[in-house]
C-alpha cells in the first residue's frame, strides 16, 4: 500500500543520522552559544541555532516528552476545528514528537516536522513508533522552508518556536505563508530575553494577505505571555492553484 502522506520533499531535505554538521563545527557552535547566553542581550542568529541544535537540559527532549499534556490536548481541539484527516500537516520545530504523536492517535496521520536537534528526532523515533511514516526534516527552518513547494501543506502549525526566531530570519514568515494557507501559532507574545524575540504575529500574518479566523488569549499548561491564533490565507482575485493532490 503506497504512503497516503504523498509530498516529496527535495532529496537535500533528508533525516540524517549522526547531525548536520561536523563535530569541530559543532563545538564550535555550542560554545558560541554558550557565550551568548551570558550576556544579557540578545543572541545572533548562529548562537540560536547553535543553542537548539544541542540544547540544555532544561529543553532536552527527554524533558519535552514529559507531562505537559494539557497543551497537547489543547493543539487536538484546534486542529479538529482547521482540518480534516486528509489534511497534510507540518508541525515547525516538532522536537521529540510529543505534539505530533497526539495529533496521530486523534486521528492526523499525515504529519511532517521541522526539527534543527538530530537527538530530538531520534528520541521521537524510539518513544512514538505510531510515527514511522512521518516525514521529519533535520534542519533549520531557515535552510528547510525555501526548499518546500507552494501550497505543500494544508496546515503549518507552531508552539513555542516562532518566539526563538532571529530577527534576521524574519522572511520565514513569508515562506510559511507560501507553504500553507493556515498557520496556527501558539506562541509567547510578550517575553524578550536572549533566545526570545518578541512579536505581533496577526500584525505580520495580516501583511502577508491572511487573516485571523480563531484565537485565544490562554493556553492550557503554557503561561499568561502564549495566546493561540489560526490565521487563514484571503481568497484572491486570481485564485491561488489548488493544494498538491487536489483537482
Amino acid at each position: 500500500m503506497a504512503d497516503p502522506f504523498d509530498v516529496e520533499f527535495p532529496a537535500s531535505l533528508c533525516e540524517r543520522s549522526g547531525g548536520a554538521a561536523k563535530a569541530g563545527l559543532e563545538i564550535q557552535l555550542v560554545e558560541t552559544a554558550m557565550n551568548d547566553a551570558k550576556n544579557t542581550k540578545q543572541m545572533s542568529l548562529s548562537g540560536i541555532l547553535a543553542y537548539w541544535q544541542h540544547p540544555d537540559e532544561i529543553n532536552s527532549p527527554e524533558t519535552y516528552t514529559k507531562g505537559a499534556i494539557g497543551r497537547s490536548l489543547f493543539l487536538i481541539d484546534c486542529m479538529k476545528k482547521h482540518a480534516t484527516q486528509d489534511s497534510r500537516i507540518l508541525e515547525i520545530g516538532c522536537n521529540a514528537g510529543r505534539n505530533m504523536a497526539f495529533l496521530h492517535n486523534a486521528g492526523f496521520p499525515r504529519l511532517a516536522g521541522i526539527e534543527i536537534n538530530q537527538a530530538a528526532v531520534d528520541h521521537l523515533r524510539q518513544t512514538f513508533p505510531e510515527l514511522k511514516k512521518a516525514r521529519i526534516i533535520v534542519s533549520s527552518i531557515e535552510e528547510a522552508i525555501k526548499q518546500i513547494p507552494d501550497n505543500a501543506f494544508h496546515v503549518i502549525y507552531t508552539m513555542a518556536v516562532l518566539e526563538h526566531i532571529h530577527w534576521e530570519s524574519d522572511w520565514i514568515f513569508g515562506e510559511l505563508a507560501r507553504v500553507s494557507p493556515k498557520i496556527i501559532t501558539i506562541e509567547d507574545e510578550v517575553t524578550e530575553s536572549p533566545r526570545h524575540f518578541k512579536r505581533n504575529y496577526k500584525a505580520i500574518f495580516t501583511d502577508l494577505g491572511f487573516k485571523q479566523v480563531d484565537w485565544s488569549r490562554s493556553v492550557p499548561g503554557m503561561t499568561k505571555k502564549f495566546r493561540y491564533r489560526c490565521f487563514a490565507r484571503r481568497k484572491r482575485a486570481n485564485a491561488q492553484p489548488p493544494l498538491a493532490g487536489q483537482k
